[in-house]
């Protein structure tokens, strides 16, 4: 396989140095300028493969979306046909790479926190969450065919309503029990719409 582009490995370690920062500083204080040194690049090299901050922001909500999407289907891929719904259960409420997981919880947050006054990434953050929802609501619909529209929609929005509770609640340190707790009410969402769904 031949290398790397020059490009793509610049967007690759800019986006990585913008990522640490965030993580060691918090997202509005990660400049330019502190992102290049994290970097151990120059100010003009970012803007030259990726262009001002908005645009390098604009480059990690895509790539963060991206790995977040990658990693869901990835749990997909490990997991039987008829395990499918319980693989990804896991992941949204079991995931084993903690450390990792721990990580993009936090620069979410930054996003949430930058989003209640910025109305442009507010939209950004919207579109993850309706990504992850459209994905979501496919896997039910291949695995749960007796759930009309409005049921399916239902059960991804509980579900990843739960989730995203859950995680915040996760990385606040409360114990992985309370996870499996969640883990057993969105099996039991699901359980309980399919039958409602095969009572009409």
């Amino acid at each position: 396989m031949g290398r790397k582009s020059l490009a793509v490995e610049r967007r690759t370690q800019i986006l990585d140095a913008f990522q640490r920062c965030i993580l060691k500083h918090g997202l509005e204080k990660s400049s330019l300028e502190r992102i290049a040194a994290e970097a151990g690049v120059k100010h003009t090299i970012i803007r030259h493969y990726i262009g001002n901050r908005d645009q390098l922001l604009n480059a990690l909500i895509d790539r963060f979306t991206e790995h977040y999407l990658a990693h869901f289907q990835e749990a997909l891929s490990r997991a039987t046909e008829t395990a499918a719904v319980e693989a990804l259960l896991q992941f949204l409420f079991l995931p084993a790479e903690e450390d990792q997981t721990r990580e993009e919880e936090a620069i979410f947050s930054e996003l949430l926190a930058l989003a209640e006054r910025d109305a442009r990434v507010m939209d950004e953050v919207k579109r993850i969450y309706k990504a992850v929802e459209k994905s979501f609501r496919e896997v039910l619909d291949r695995y749960f065919p007796e759930f009309s529209g409005p049921q399916n929609k239902m059960a991804a929005h509980a579900i990843l309503c739960l989730s995203e509770a859950n995680a915040t609640r996760r990385w606040l340190g409360f114990p992985v029990s309370r996870s499996k707790d969640a883990y057993r009410v969105a099996k039991m969402i699901l359980d309980g719409i399919a039958e409602q769904a095969k009572r009409h």
